[in-house]
């Protein structure tokens, strides 16, 4: 996680130097963070009983992120957990647009009430299942995060059907 820097020295071992000798091979980069992009914003206002909907656009150059989780901090991001809603490892299904892989993953909406105010909500994405358990080998970052604010004076106010008129065609 601290690798900031990389040296590669190629060296000709064979006599006589200068033929084709100078190969790499099974070496290969990626890049350390896929682009999150939470939705529908960091810090929604929901009202009480609203419907909460969560979901993160994901954009990476290389497709090996190809396993995510959400998970949920009740105590302001101290800890975190897998999200109740979803708590089990899900895979991308990314689509290919120019350079880039995207996919657009949602958390199971649920309803917004005075008990979930202030969760946190993040994905944490990695190359493999037993990454994903891996604080050092997962990623996600201190920016990527949906923290819930449900309003208490706003209620989703009932709806009556007053009169329904039919006719058969």
């Amino acid at each position: 996680p601290g690798q900031t820097s990389l040296t590669i020295s190629i060296k000709n071992n064979a006599p006589g130097g200068g033929g084709n000798d100078w190969v790499m091979d099974d070496i290969a980069f990626s890049t350390c963070l896929p682009s999150l992009q939470m939705r529908p914003s960091n810090s929604p206002t929901y009202c009480n009983n609203g419907q909460v909907d969560v979901s993160v656009a994901v954009s990476t150059f290389f497709d090996n992120f190809a396993y995510y989780q959400w998970e949920r901090s009740t105590n302001n991001g101290a800890t975190w957990s897998p999200a109740p809603e979803s708590p089990s490892v899900q895979t991308f299904t990314y689509v290919t647009s120019g350079l880039n892989h995207l996919d657009t993953v949602a958390l199971p909406s649920f309803l917004a009430n005075s008990g979930n105010n202030g969760y946190r909500y993040r994905i944490r994405t990695s190359t493999s299942t037993t990454n994903i358990a891996s604080d050092i080998c997962a990623i996600y970052n201190s920016t990527d995060i949906i923290t819930i604010n449900v309003h208490s004076t706003c209620d989703v106010l009932p709806a009556e059907i007053l009169q329904f008129n039919v006719q058969l065609n």
